[in-house]
């Protein structure tokens, strides 16, 4: 890549990713920027060393401007709240040393966090020398509603898999879900949980969802999966990367997310180069990846009803199945690596 020598990416650690927004800079690392020059901020996680590479960034960024001078944009991926505030403080710095500051947008509640901080988000975002929002609904948010005209929408990338991704129907029958990211309220986890209790013995042998993530609220789920005797038809695994959850891609018949707020979601788009149909609620920029009842279904946040008419479909009908796969994994191709350096390549140019 062209620029690859002249930008500095801050973000979360990404060598183990958990969460979108380190899985991103993952697939940057591996497939998009050759050489990739990254100052880590924190592992989005309460521990020691997430502490310490928080504090430290800042002097390991000046180690960076020195070690390469050719390195003239900082590229910082940044969440809502509390993550964009640290966010703008990192970007101070960068232009200290004279240099242009791309901000990148993954917060699914943005909004919010705009919505009580209006003149502080217009005030440090009409600083900065880029914006990148994560899909055209984003994208008009930062234009229309904030006000900003430097935006440039690019979506996550994702790597494509070679050859043919869909898979047969498991012979055992059993319909297997799988749901990726961090365990808490928001993500609609537990709505799935109380489907599968409130349904317990219809779904028992037919249905199972896998469970991969954590933080926050996973002992609440341990619990309730204890309290309910529901092992059954869930299985909670903790984070897991690498070849673990390649298998349970391989594994899945397809991927849910019943989410209240998202941005682009990287799940999603690893479950659609895996040639997956996707059961997932409309908000954010999903509409923009899954188009209803083509590569799979949409439904409202906590809508447990749609939720189980959408499993009971694909349960039901291996051919509508086949096909949303096979419609996922065609749609998958435009957020491929090539597409998007070409969409990073423009930013970068128009940014110098």
């Amino acid at each position: 890549m062209n620029f690859a020598k002249k930008v500095l990416t801050v973000g979360v650690y990404c060598k183990e990713p958990r969460g979108g927004i380190a899985q991103l800079l993952y697939n940057y690392q591996k497939f998009v920027y050759n050489p990739f020059y990254f100052v880590p901020n924190g592992r989005g996680e309460r521990t020691f060393l997430s502490y310490f590479l928080f504090v430290f960034h800042p002097l390991r960024m000046i180690f960076q401007f020195i070690v390469h001078p050719s390195i003239r944009i900082v590229h910082i991926h940044t969440p809502s709240y509390k993550g964009f505030f640290y966010a703008t403080m990192t970007a101070k710095i960068a232009r200290l040393f004279g240099k242009k500051v791309v901000m990148h947008m993954h917060g699914g509640g943005f909004r919010e966090y705009y919505s009580t901080h209006v003149s502080f988000v217009k005030r440090e975002l009409g600083k900065v020398d880029g914006i990148v929002a994560l899909s055209d609904s984003w994208g008009r948010f930062y234009t229309e509603d904030v006000g900003i005209d430097n935006v440039h929408v690019i979506p996550n990338v994702i790597p494509l898999l070679s050859g043919n991704s869909q898979r047969e129907r498991k012979e055992h029958g059993v319909f297997n879900l799988l749901f990726l990211g961090f365990v808490y309220k928001e993500k609609g986890v537990f709505d799935l949980v109380n489907l599968l209790k409130s349904h317990h013995a219809y779904y028992s042998g037919r249905v199972h969802l896998y469970i991969a993530g954590g933080k926050y609220e996973e002992d609440r789920l341990v619990n309730e999966i204890e309290e309910f005797h529901l092992h059954d038809v869930v299985t909670f695994l903790g984070w897991v990367t690498g070849e673990k959850k390649e298998a349970l891609f391989d594994l899945a018949d397809a991927y849910v997310l019943p989410s209240y707020k998202e941005g682009l979601p990287m799940s999603i788009l690893e479950a659609m180069s895996h040639g997956l149909p996707i059961l997932a609620t409309n908000v954010g920029g999903i509409p923009e990846l899954v188009e209803n009842g083509v590569n799979g279904f949409l439904f409202s946040p906590g809508d447990i009803v749609a939720i189980q008419e959408s499993i009971d479909i694909l349960l039901t009908n291996s051919n509508i199945q086949k096909h949303m796969g096979e419609m996922s994994r065609c749609r998958a191709e435009s957020y491929g690596v090539d597409s998007v350096q070409k969409k990073l390549s423009c930013l970068y140019a128009s940014v110098l």
